[in-house]
């Protein structure tokens, strides 16, 4: 019984080491060809993870909708987002709009980890829609 539980953790490290590694620039691309909302921000949860979610309502069909990011740059920026703001997310862009009273916040896509051939060696990298003024 004792083998085949090791065997059974080694079957499942292995198996995991198989999955695709993301880079930066994969997981942008992705952010910003994939993802797309306009909503009123009226609930969001984060469960000091990862994980995100933004619950509201959306602005063009005016029903409730839920956007989900695992990712864990949006759960960085939770704070940021504040209930009754109006979300922005367009196919195209890296970066969420935020409009708040008479304010418009620009949160571009961030990406903070390590590069997967040295897991030494620190990455961030910030994505802007624009290449930003000096």
């Amino acid at each position: 019984m004792r083998i085949l539980k090791y065997n059974g953790l080694a079957l499942i490290l292995f198996l995991a080491s198989c999955l695709p590694d993301y880079s930066c620039d994969e997981a942008a691309k992705s952010f910003k060809d994939d993802e797309q909302f306009h909503l009123v921000l009226t609930e969001k949860e984060n469960h000091m993870s990862r994980d995100a979610y933004f619950y509201g309502i959306d602005l063009n069909n005016k029903e409730n909708t839920k956007f989900y990011d695992g990712s864990g740059w949006i759960a960085l920026n939770f704070d940021k987002f504040k209930i009754g703001d109006t979300l922005i997310k367009d196919i195209g862009k890296y970066s969420i709009t935020i409009k708040r009273a008479g304010k418009t916040i620009l949160i571009p896509y961030v990406c903070d980890g390590y590069s997967k051939w040295n897991d030494h060696e620190p990455i961030h990298k910030v994505y802007y829609d624009t290449i930003p003024k000096k």
